[in-house]
């Protein structure tokens, strides 16, 4: 077939044919007796049309009521392990916490609460060593590298030592958080029910991508920042089946967590009035701010996991020790910082210390995170982000407070600001960051400013092109694992969104230079599912789907760069 038949054979299967229910097939000149016939033809093409249409339909919703019951399974089973997270540290960091008030004032005492929590982390750097590597660090970034079906999830060893690494890690004092974890548990829990299903591999990737989400709404209590956290980090794939698994996996898991905890935000603040509108242009300075600081988390997180790699296996017992050090002498700086987020929310801190204290322990926060993230156990970075990000903005209302009244607001509203700007910054999904917060504070009256603190902290981190932080950190796995162990040289399937600007756009198939072993098998465009033809041209929005020889991480990785802008 040449160019010219293929542009031809593009402009007539059309989306808007396909739509109108007009037949592919148009009968040869022999067979039309008249026009009695054609008319005959005709109507039997479109009554076979509509009948293709109709069943088509009745598939569609008949998988999608299955999805649904799915997704409320997912939901509770996500709902449930992330109480069981929950509550194994809240025991974890009682016993932390009571240990080193038993030991006040000793030096015996100190070094047993010393040496109890470099114990912990080294049950945790032990499990993930001997039973699932997979579970290291946050668990984001590899939940992403199978909802793209470039890795796979051994969901019966993760899971465990997940749930058990975390609460050693974390209760050992590294400054880690829980919600990443989470995350993966909740992925990790769809993977078992798609698993014992037998689902075919695109309804267990959306059904994963759910359980994501479901882990996150559960960890923060916040539901509608679990289904958009699915569509704006994890799928990216809106279609109703993904909007409507993610929202009723979400919806369960935070049912059962409100059941089961209670009906409270994850942060209980007192309200304060939003900034005025004078003080918008501090708005917009506390978002540029945090964008720079999320740059700096980026890339300093990115160097200490290099670091980590390369140093022997027995850092994990020196961050252990140093960890039980900060937990004794720095308690504010442990674990993941919830409480600490909290106290700096009301505001505390500007009165038991001032502005010096406060960037101090920034600081420090900043420094534990980053050592704690490098010895490779299982905790995720969003909630020292977090509080990160509450110390910065509370410093900042601080110096903002000199200026006049009219011109600036509550220190303590540049905390919220300051959480969310930077939580926009480092992980580059502000919708989410925005959604998040107002959730987790049940704050609405700093919407708008949170909105363009976000977008501006969103804008600096574009404009130096650092990468959102769990892209980067897959992009470092792979890199530093040149062969995954989940290669196992089957065939695999890879759906490519194609986006505005990126490879892909605007090329013909064959001018694509795909990864030796790849080809392209069909292409949905609209409602229309084809065989493309050599010189059709892809369009934004377009899905591609490419057959690989083999399940090789960087195949995968490489054709979602492809298709991605970067």
């Amino acid at each position: 077939m040449d160019a010219t038949e293929d542009k031809s054979w593009e402009n007539e299967f059309s989306p808007a044919q396909a739509q109108e229910g007009r037949s592919i097939s148009r009968p040869s000149e022999s067979s039309q007796s008249g026009p009695n016939s054609e008319d005959a033809l005709s109507k039997l093409e479109k009554r076979i049309a509509a009948d293709r249409a109709e069943r088509r339909a009745l598939v569609a919703t008949s998988g999608r009521r299955h999805q649904l019951w799915r997704a409320v399974l997912v939901g509770l089973g996500a709902g449930l392990m992330a109480i069981l997270f929950q509550k194994g540290l809240e025991i974890a960091e009682w016993l932390r916490e009571t240990i080193v008030a038993q030991a006040a004032g000793g030096f015996l005492g100190y070094l047993l609460a010393i040496v109890y929590c470099a114990g912990l982390v080294w049950i945790a750097a032990w499990l993930t060593h001997r039973v699932a590597p997979q579970s290291a660090g946050s668990g984001i970034p590899h939940v992403k590298a199978v909802v793209a079906g470039f890795q796979r999830l051994q969901w019966w060893k993760v899971l465990p030592t997940k749930l058990l690494g975390g609460i050693c890690a974390i209760g050992g004092g590294l400054a880690l958080g829980r919600e990443g974890p989470t995350v993966h548990m909740g992925a990790c829990v769809a993977a078992a029910l798609g698993s014992a299903l037998r689902l075919p591999q695109r309804a267990q990737r959306t059904l994963l991508a759910a359980g994501g989400g479901a882990g996150l709404a559960a960890a923060f209590n916040a539901p509608l920042a679990g289904f958009l956290f699915v569509l704006e980090e994890l799928e990216k794939n809106f279609t109703p089946v993904t909007y409507a698994t993610a929202l009723v996996a979400s919806g369960c898991a935070d049912a059962v967590t409100r059941l089961i905890v209670g009906e409270r935000p994850a942060f209980r603040i007192v309200g304060y009035p939003a900034p005025p509108l004078r003080a918008f242009p501090l708005v917009l300075g506390i978002g540029v701010l945090a964008g720079l600081v999320g740059i700096v988390f980026n890339k300093t997180l990115l160097a200490s996991v290099r670091a980590g790699r390369q140093l022997p296996r027995s850092r994990v017992l020196l961050i252990g020790l140093l960890a039980g050090v900060v937990s004794v002498y720095v308690p504010a700086v442990a674990g993941g910082g919830h409480r600490t987020a909290e106290i700096v929310l009301h505001g505390t801190y500007l009165y038991q210390g001032g502005l010096a204290i406060m960037l101090a322990l920034m600081a420090a926060k900043f420094g534990m995170t980053m050592i704690s993230y490098a010895a490779g156990v299982p905790g995720g970075i969003f909630a020292p982000m977090l509080v990160i990000g509450a110390f910065l903005g509370l410093a900042f209302g601080a110096v903002a407070s000199w200026l006049p009244p009219a011109w600036t607001a509550a220190p303590q509203a540049f905390a919220v600001l300051g959480m969310a700007a930077l939580f926009a910054s480092v992980t580059r999904a502000p919708i989410t960051g925005i959604v998040l917060i107002v959730e987790m504070t049940n704050n609405y009256e700093q919407l708008f400013a949170l909105m363009l603190a976000c977008g501006a902290a969103y804008l600096v981190a574009e404009a130096f092109r650092v990468p959102p932080i769990y892209d980067a950190l897959l992009e470092l796995d792979l890199e530093l694992h040149p062969r995954s162990p989940q290669t196992d040289g089957s065939p695999t399937v890879y759906e490519l969104i194609v986006e505005r600007g990126s490879y892909l756009e605007g090329r013909e198939i064959r001018e694509l230079s795909l990864p030796p072993g790849c080809a392209v098998v069909s292409l949905l465009r609209g409602d229309l599912e084809i065989v493309p033809p050599q010189a059709l041209h892809l369009q934004a929005g377009d899905v591609l789907v490419v057959v690989a020889e083999s399940r090789d991480p960087h195949v995968g990785y490489l054709l979602q760069r492809m298709a991605r802008v970067a």
